[in-house]
């Protein structure tokens, strides 16, 4: 499955800029962080460039007893 790198918001002409990638369903946190790692690591090869990982997920509880 192809993830796509979207470059969001940016402040102090474009010296700040925010990307995202999408999750998609079937991908558990380390999965989905395998699969985008290749991104994340071109992204850093850019000269004088810092890179923050934010991971944002929804959780479920799931009942034991009805599954």
């Amino acid at each position: 499955m192809k993830f796509e790198l979207k470059e969001g918001m940016s402040a102090l002409k474009q010296f700040a800029t925010q990307y995202t990638i999408e999750g998609k369903a079937g991908y558990d946190a380390e999965s989905f962080l395998r699969e985008i790692k290749s991104h994340v690591v071109d992204l850093a090869k850019i000269p004088m460039i810092k890179v923050k990982i934010c991971l944002q997920c929804v959780m479920e509880r799931i009942s034991i007893k009805t599954g």
